[in-house]
């Protein structure tokens, strides 16, 4: 019945039915969930401490996103072909699976199936659906939203799928990864793996891959609730859902911001490993912690001040009952020697490039950040999303209204905490509180609205999920009568919030890569051989779009987007010349358009134009170094 009511919603408030857009999304998921469970069934068997052991089948999804993602990065880094390793590991990942299941048996755990997996299954589609509702509505396969570092990203997963993620090829879309992304690989490969096996382009693929990751985030949430918080089954999926379905963890999967989605998935997923290895420290939980920090940091590394806060917490608290030689004699345990074997070949290649990323990026943070830092290179153009908004709640009448709603929020989570077990609420009080604390600085501080966006993109959810988890625990006391009852009113308000602000950032959410930009792949291979471009469209992302559109084609910009992002160089003379728009007929234009859209319009220049042709294929990168000074 939840399915069917989530169609007819999705078909009245967005125009959505079946079209192209619901076969791509049929043969991205499958390709996603086929080598994500593939690369992480194994993993999971051998990893999954006993208390997340129930989950066995749902957590070998997140692991294969991590394992798969990282080994391809590692290959790649030794310049094996992305058309071997691709195969080699899928092939790999089967056949561990295969030997893990044979040896081992099926997997055996306590608990109903419903809560298990059947639910949690379920919901991750729901929320993988809504998450994707501007696609459906759009009718096709594509990015949607309105952020630029997009381009960047199919660009990167285009590149790595035909050369080593360092190489340089003027011939891609993007010829290069930007030297401030290199820990990032991993991620790019995951999108490249899932554009080849579902047959979809990078562009196509993107928006599928990007859902499946806001629904194991949120399926790490909840495991979060179920393990770490001990909350009933209940209360776990209602958490599971308001942390998926929110406002702002889907504008985070759709407008998008890649690098932080992937981060949002590993944050839950190390605070349960954390308290796992807390609770009972043993190898299998230290390797899950491993793996899921890496791919967290790697991913973003401005993310890490999250867990390490709530790990050396969590460690305080613990080191009294700790028996560090046993503990040590757990850690030392026999692993299979394949599996060593994979993590040094892995690990060659990591610690040669991706940490050595993370730490730059974390030193650059950390010196932009400090007192005396310049913040000018981090700002951004974004403006500060409103504080409530991070929290689900409502857009304000006043400040009156926002107080009251905040108020009962963070009521509700210090009530969650407060009933949670010690060893996973203080450390998670102390790391929400620090995080609200943030937030509120970056608020206040000039040019921090990065910094305030990422802090509040983590901190908003968690505390979302405090929230509906001490709301439901009140409800479930039902003593006092009244205040469970006005606990019930409460969690009902925060559901119609959640919808309504969820209902206005999907309505205000449209294709990016729409059909017009997609439709100057044509308009560049109709032109003459050897014809040269010049992007006349305002530096934004639809100038970078143009450029990514126009590769095959030598071209330059009148007023390129100098900066973060890779650009055409700048020049005046060419043979054509695109305006976005309601630009206005290009001065040194020759008679009316030779193209003309709804979106661009292509003109013809004058011959013989004064200045040098710098029209070319390859791109100018600004940054050369890491600054951490």
């Amino acid at each position: 019945m939840g399915l069917v009511a989530l169609a007819a919603w999705e078909h009245a408030e967005f125009s959505a039915g079946f079209s192209t857009a619901v076969l791509d999304g049929v043969r991205a998921a499958a390709a996603t969930g086929a080598l994500f469970f593939a690369c992480g069934y194994a993993p999971a068997r051998l990893l999954a401490p006993a208390a997340l052991r129930p989950y066995t089948a749902l957590l070998a999804l997140a692991l294969g996103a991590v394992t798969s993602s990282v080994t391809l990065a590692a290959l790649g880094l030794l310049h094996v072909p992305f058309g071997v390793s691709l195969p080699a590991v899928a092939a790999a990942g089967i056949a561990s699976a295969l030997a893990v299941r044979v040896r081992q048996g099926p997997a055996r755990a306590n608990g109903r199936f419903a809560e298990r997996l059947g639910w949690p299954l379920l919901l991750g589609l729901v929320i993988a659906a809504v998450a994707l509702s501007p696609v459906w509505r759009t009718g096709f396969g594509t990015v949607v939203g309105q952020n630029g570092d997009v381009v960047l990203a199919v660009g990167s997963a285009e590149l790595v799928k035909h050369a080593p993620p360092t190489a340089v090829r003027p011939e891609l879309p993007i010829d290069r990864i930007p030297l401030v992304w290199r820990s990032k690989y991993p991620i790019f490969y995951a999108l490249a793996a899932v554009s080849s096996l579902s047959g979809l382009s990078v562009i196509a693929a993107f928006p599928f891959l990007a859902a499946a990751m806001l629904a194991l985030a949120a399926f790490g949430f909840y495991l979060l609730a179920r393990v770490g918080l001990r909350a009933p089954p209940a209360a776990g999926l209602a958490g599971m859902a308001a942390v998926g379905l929110s406002r702002l963890p889907i504008h985070v999967a759709d407008h998008p911001f890649y690098n932080q989605l992937w981060a949002l998935f590993a944050l839950p997923f190390i605070l349960v490993a954390g308290i796992a290895f807390v609770r009972e420290p043993g190898a299998r939980a230290f390797l899950a912690l491993m793996a899921f920090g890496a791919i967290g940091a790697f991913a973003y590394p401005l993310m890490l001040p999250f867990p390490l806060l709530f790990l050396a917490v969590a460690a305080w608290q613990a080191r009294s009952r700790w028996d560090l030689s046993a503990a040590a004699r757990r850690l030392r345990a026999r692993r299979p020697a394949w599996l060593i074997a994979l993590g040094g070949l892995a690990g060659v290649a990591l610690l040669a490039v991706l940490v050595r990323g993370v730490v730059e990026k974390s030193a650059s943070a950390v010196v932009a950040l400090s007192p005396w830092g310049d913040l000018s290179a981090w700002s951004g153009l974004m403006p500060h999303m409103p504080f409530h908004r991070a929290f689900g709640l409502l857009d304000p009448g006043g400040a009156a209204f926002v107080g009251i709603e905040l108020a009962l929020v963070l009521a509700a989570a210090a009530y969650a905490l407060w009933r949670a077990p010690r060893d996973a609420g203080v450390p998670l009080a102390v790391t929400a509180a620090a995080g609200l604390a943030a937030s509120v600085y970056f608020l206040h501080r000039s040019q921090a609205e990065l910094f305030y966006f990422k802090t509040v993109g983590f901190v908003g959810p968690l505390v979302e999920l405090l929230a509906v988890l001490g709301l439901v625990e009140l409800v479930r006391r039902r003593r006092p009568a009244a205040l469970a009852a006005g606990a019930a009113a409460v969690l009902a308000a925060f559901a119609v919030a959640i919808a309504l602000n969820t209902r206005r950032e999907l309505l205000g959410t449209n294709d990016y890569a729409s059909r017009n930009v997609l439709a100057l792949r044509d308009w560049s291979r109709a032109l003459p051989p050897g014809a040269t471009i010049r992007i006349d469209v305002p530096p934004s992302g639809h100038q970078l779009w143009a450029d990514y559109m126009l590769s095959d084609r030598r071209v330059c910009a009148l007023r390129p987007l100098v900066g973060f992002f890779p650009y055409a160089p700048y020049g005046r003379r060419a043979t054509y010349a695109l305006t976005l728009n309601p630009q206005p007929r290009p001065r040194d234009a020759v008679g009316p358009p030779l193209r003309a859209g709804p979106q661009f319009q292509l003109w013809r220049l004058r011959p013989n134009l004064p200045g040098p042709d710098n029209c070319s294929h390859r791109m100018v990168d600004s940054i050369t170094s890491v600054i951490v000074a």
